[in-house]
């Protein structure tokens, strides 16, 4: 059974939609109401901070964004420059964040009762931020809350 859903059981079922996206070689999904937009990597301007995911600071049409690289959160290695990667634009903390990732695929819509909450797994995403997982075809996908992981972000990139 897949957990995204057809046109057939919608009516019988809670759906929500997700967004896929890729970190490296993990793929993960977000919330999509949780996601403000969803850009090309804008330049970067790094800032002196305690956090190695935080790289900087980024101007998005006049309003200023903290940057987060997915990669360095996930102890992966940073995210590549390519024509892939995306900035996934959301409210984290007291302002705009932009979680910086691999790529992003199209959203899905998934059966509430298909996602397996608090997971017994161990995981480089913080519990905090691990919203459940979810089987599509043959794969397990993570769900994260990018606000959560972005409190967690003094945590991420040091001892993964």
């Amino acid at each position: 059974m897949n957990a995204a859903t057809d046109s057939l059981d919608l009516a019988d079922s809670q759906v929500d939609r997700y967004v896929l996206f890729d970190v490296g070689t993990m793929r993960l999904a977000t919330p999509l109401l949780s996601i403000r937009e969803i850009v090309d990597p804008i330049p970067c301007q790094y800032v002196a901070n305690p956090y190695p995911a935080f790289i900087g600071l980024a101007n998005l049409r006049g309003q200023i964004i903290g940057v987060i690289d997915s990669g360095i959160c996930f102890g992966e290695d940073p995210v590549e420059h390519d024509k892939s990667r995306k900035l996934i634009v959301f409210d984290g903390l007291d302002t705009k964040l932009g979680l910086l990732v691999s790529e992003v695929h199209a959203s899905l819509a998934i059966k509430t009762e298909s996602i397996v909450k608090e997971p017994m797994i161990e995981t480089a995403i913080p519990k905090a931020a691990l919203m459940g997982l979810v089987k599509l075809d043959r794969s397990i996908i993570p769900i994260v809350s990018l606000s959560e992981l972005a409190k967690a972000l003094p945590e991420l990139g040091h001892a993964l």
